[in-house]
């Protein structure tokens, strides 16, 4: 990919079995040339939800977000490290681990269409008939795009009771909508749980 002009970015999924590869797997992309990674945690999402064992504990999640504030500010780093857009970190994480602040744009600055042709807000987001917008075989795009996906563009929080006592809410949004239960009406994963 490099030889070919292109400057992929690597996402790499940290559980607790691989944790300890974290800095050898940061030394190898580096002898690689690559130029930009982007470890981020395992997600109660998926299979993941099976194998809840293999979650971060909060020791490690905490190490997770120094080990890349160390690398994003080393003079010396060849190679940007950045925490994906998953998950509101806190004031304290925010700008230290990324470039941005958190917003889930499910639905709000993106969607997405499956193979079958649903419209929905994103490709990460469980696969419910109620989130499904329409069809893009039957539906206007446009006109789905402005006048549905109401479920995300609105505050969820609202509906969770331990959400509403949470003066991070208006900042998390109920952090990302692939991690909402929107059966449950809460979060799958609440970082302010995880992190220090």
């Amino acid at each position: 990919m490099q030889n070919a002009g292109l400057k992929p970015q690597i996402t790499t999924v940290f559980h607790r079995d691989n944790f300890s590869e974290m800095e050898a797997m940061y030394d190898f992309l580096c002898d690689l040339g690559i130029e930009s990674w982007r470890p981020i945690n395992i997600e109660p999402i998926g299979r993941a939800c099976e194998s809840r064992d293999l979650l971060l504990s909060p020791a490690q999640f905490n190490a997770l977000l120094s080990f890349i504030r160390e690398k994003r500010f080393d003079r010396d780093g060849t190679m940007e490290v950045t925490f994906g857009c998953s998950h509101y970190l806190g004031l304290e994480n925010e700008r230290m681990v990324r470039d941005h602040y958190f917003l889930c744009g499910a639905g709000i600055l993106t969607a997405g269409v499956r193979c079958n042709g649903d419209i929905c807000a994103c490709l990460d987001v469980e696969n419910r008939v109620e989130l499904v917008q329409g069809n893009i075989r039957t539906d206007d795009f446009m006109e789905v795009w402005q006048n549905r996906f109401q479920v995300f563009r609105r505050d969820r929080t609202a509906d969770c009771p331990r959400c509403v006592e949470c003066e991070e809410r208006l900042c998390c949004g109920g952090n990302p909508a692939y991690t909402w239960d929107f059966a449950k009406k809460e979060p799958l994963l609440c970082c302010r749980d995880i992190r220090q």
